[in-house]
């Protein structure tokens, strides 16, 4: 299979253009890791079955090839923490011909600023996460993003019941609420992740009952999910919910994706 060696200069596709399957890079002091369980503390480099480094750039083409999919979700874990967003792996990653999901404590230091100066004719689009919001009036930012045309994923990360957020008014609200205050502020895709199941052989049944509450509530909206997913029976699961894309990481690196899977979901999803 080629690589996707054609640079993309149209601005932040539609969400649904991309593949149903959406690989997962996390990316913590330069390197991809393996995340499990939400405990950023003991995440280390990446050992996978596809390539023998953790450099992003191999990484990435390591799952594409696996997977024949050109649309990442690239966690920006640093950013969190403080550090500025990795413009490098950005910029690398975008001109190897992938477009990019970026998740990043967008919210502080108007680092969303970047993506005007340096990522306009990119395939490049934002994660604003509930665990970057100190505050309710932030959904306002969400909306004027969507004014810009930014079109922001807006995702409710959670361990268990409780939301992952730095504002205690957040933490009491429920996902399917949530939603609902997101797509009132322009919102269509949305992103539900229980990070207690991330990198685990947990499987998807938990979020499930999630995913239905929130479809039912808001029927038109993008959801996308993953966290616990096995294989393509667990992709499936989320798809029949509700989900238009999955999220995978884990899967993928142990090789239980082939690019023929990532097609039958792809079509799955269109009927």
């Amino acid at each position: 299979m080629n690589e996707p060696t054609e640079i993309r200069t149209e601005m932040q596709p539609d969400v649904e253009i991309a593949s149903a399957v959406i690989p997962v890079l996390d990316l913590m002091i330069g390197q991809i890791v393996l995340a499990r369980g939400g405990h950023r503390d003991q995440y280390t480099p990446i050992h996978t079955k596809l390539t023998t480094t953790s450099e992003p750039i191999a990484v990435a083409r390591a799952m594409f090839g696996q997977t024949g999919c050109t649309c990442l979700y690239l966690a920006d874990l640093d950013c969190y923490e403080g550090a500025k967003p990795n413009r490098r792996v950005y910029k690398a990653l975008l001109q190897a011909g992938f477009s990019l999901w970026v998740d990043a404590d967008w919210l502080s230091y108007d680092r969303l600023e970047i993506l005007d100066e340096e990522f306009a004719t990119y395939s490049i689009r934002p994660i604003v996460s509930t665990e970057a919001m100190s505050n309710e009036a932030q959904f306002e930012r969400l909306g004027k993003l969507v004014e810009k045309g930014e079109k922001p994923i807006f995702s409710i990360d959670a361990k268990g019941e409780s939301i992952v957020t730095k504002s205690e008014a957040i933490a009491a609200f429920r996902p399917v609420e949530l939603a609902k205050r997101a797509a009132d502020h322009g919102v269509e895709s949305m992103i539900y992740l229980n990070l207690e199941s991330v990198g685990t052989d947990r499987g998807v049944q938990p979020t499930i009952e999630t995913i239905n509450q929130i479809k039912t509530e808001l029927p038109g909206f993008n959801l996308i999910s993953g966290g616990g997913v096995r294989a393509v029976d667990d992709a499936i699961a989320l798809l029949e919910a509700g989900c238009s894309h999955v999220l995978v990481a884990s899967a993928i690196h142990d090789c239980k994706f082939m690019p023929d899977d990532v097609t039958a979901l792809n079509e799955r999803r269109l009927k």
